[in-house]
This record gives C-alpha cells, structure tokens and sequence, in this order.
C-alpha cells in the first residue's frame, strides 16, 4: 500500500499517541526517521510504499530505500 508523505506522518502520529511498542511502530519509527534524514538533504519525498516487513521509500526521480522490519 503506497501513502503519501503527508498521510505517512499521520499515521506516525496516531501510533505515537497509542505509545504503540510493536515490531511493526518500530518499523515506522525507523522509516520516519529516514524521511527526514532524506528530507533535510534536499530529497522530495515521492511515496511511501507500506509492504509485509518492509516499506520502501520512493524519492528524488526513481531513487528508493527499502527498510526491513527487524527480527526479534
């Protein structure tokens, strides 16, 4: 499922205020993290894609990053 940057944050937001502690918040920590490290570089965030274990970080004219769930 693709969200927007936009409606990524949101959802960030609504797990934050749930204090969520779930290997899958832990994911979208670590994601939001990275949107910002590749914001602040300039990058423009094209779409975030939400998949089983991973979400894959669409920017800056067909470039991506795919960040992996961890394993407990």
């Amino acid at each position: 499922m693709g969200f927007s940057r936009e409606a990524f944050e949101e959802a960030y937001n609504q797990g934050l205020q749930s204090d969520d502690r779930s290997v899958e918040m832990d994911l979208t920590n670590r994601t939001y993290e990275r949107v910002v490290e590749l914001e602040s570089g300039n990058n423009s965030i094209e779409m975030i894609m939400v998949g089983f274990e991973k979400t894959i970080i669409l920017y800056e004219e067909g470039m991506y990053e795919v960040i992996q769930m961890e394993k407990s």
